[in-house]
């Protein structure tokens, strides 16, 4: 009788306010890592995949040698961290000849959500007035194109009835939208994504074999400061 090959893929995330990693054998985590940070994924990605590689050294013996996929996140969400998760991502896999799959930050916090009979809006926080923002039907289907919007515009796309909220932005977002009168909006779980989480979602996109390279999902032009001219 042949044996099935255990399917062992390794999942990060640096796209918003975290860093994450996590490493699933045969669908089940074998160790993870997540940490809040506003900055510095820079430094702690590497550091992270390190530790959880050889956690998870009872399960997959030979490290990065056993990996079969990596999963990253690939915005939208900051300049610096999609570029940071997609670089480790394919300084891992590249070498070992093993795919890359792009999950987008939406699906990645979507992942897993309990949404019932209820549109639910994936909301990412930008730090400024506006939001990352795309909604889902009840079976993961996306209903509208990602987008950047403020409360206001949000407001207008809406449903008249309720509607599940998850993401980082989700509280901000809650409070404006509750500020005009909207009272419609239920917060499943205000947090950016996590590895442990959405690997899941990983492992399915293996299987349905959807290993096309992945593309950064940047929803907007990045803030350039010039630094002002200095007379010799």
């Amino acid at each position: 009788m042949d044996l099935v090959k255990s399917l062992n893929i390794l999942a990060l995330d640096s796209a918003v306010s975290a860093c994450s990693v996590a490493i699933s054998a045969n669908n089940n985590v074998c160790a993870a890592r997540f940490e809040l940070m506003e900055r510095g994924q820079a430094e702690a990605l590497a550091p992270m995949v390190a530790m959880v590689v050889e956690e998870a050294r009872q399960t997959i013996p030979r490290g990065f040698g056993d990996l079969d996929a990596v999963a990253v996140t690939i915005g939208p969400g900051t300049f610096t961290g999609i570029r940071i998760g997609l670089a480790m991502a394919k300084a891992i896999a590249l070498p070992r000849k093993i795919p890359v799959l792009g999950l987008s930050t939406f699906d990645a916090i979507r992942f897993g959500i309990d949404q019932t009979n209820t549109p639910l809006m994936a909301v990412i926080e930008t730090k400024r007035d506006d939001f990352y923002l795309q909604m889902f039907d009840r079976t993961g289907t996306a209903m509208t194109k990602a987008a950047v919007l403020s409360a206001a515009e949000a407001l207008s796309v809406l449903p008249a009835g309720p509607i599940v909220a998850v993401g980082d932005g989700a509280g901000r977002l809650g409070r404006m939208l509750a500020a005009k009168g909207y009272s419609g909006f239920r917060i499943a779980a205000e947090a950016p994504p996590i590895a442990e989480n959405f690997i899941g979602l990983a492992v399915e996109r293996f299987h349905l074999k959807e290993f096309e390279a992945p593309t950064p999902i940047y929803l907007k032009a990045p803030s350039v400061t010039v630094p002002p001219n200095r007379s010799a």
